[in-house]
């Protein structure tokens, strides 16, 4: 579901031709939301595609059972969450450079001691 800020703007049900996808309908609160048709059941894909997808997950069970020793997860965390950040306001048209989204001083002082809690 999508939800708009302003009650009754924002989402327009007339963009929205088509109701194969979803349909915009109220919300209890009087917003106009997107809600979406269910997923299907059954996705047709070719045996390559699953080949890949069965290699992607592997993957993720091999990185998921190396952070299980890693002594302090949270110290790479950081990073990505960083990274992400740059990379998520490209998208959004505004320019950041990496390492100053962030402003040192947001980070806790147990963080610089080594036990990372956030």
């Amino acid at each position: 579901m999508v939800k708009t800020t302003l009650k009754g703007d924002g989402v327009r049900p007339e963009s929205f031709q088509s109701t194969e996808r979803g349909r915009v309908r109220r919300t209890l609160e009087g917003y106009r939301a997107f809600y979406p048709e269910p997923l299907p059941r059954h996705l047709d894909m070719d045996a390559e595609t699953v080949v890949l997808l069965d290699e992607a997950t592997a993957a993720l069970n091999r990185l998921g059972g190396i952070g299980l020793h890693l002594p302090n997860p949270n110290l790479l965390i950081g990073t990505y969450l960083r990274l992400e950040a740059v990379l998520s306001s490209r998208i959004e048209g505004t320019r950041t450079r990496y390492g100053s989204e962030v402003p040192l001083t947001t980070w806790s002082s147990s963080c610089t001691r080594g036990r990372c809690l956030c």
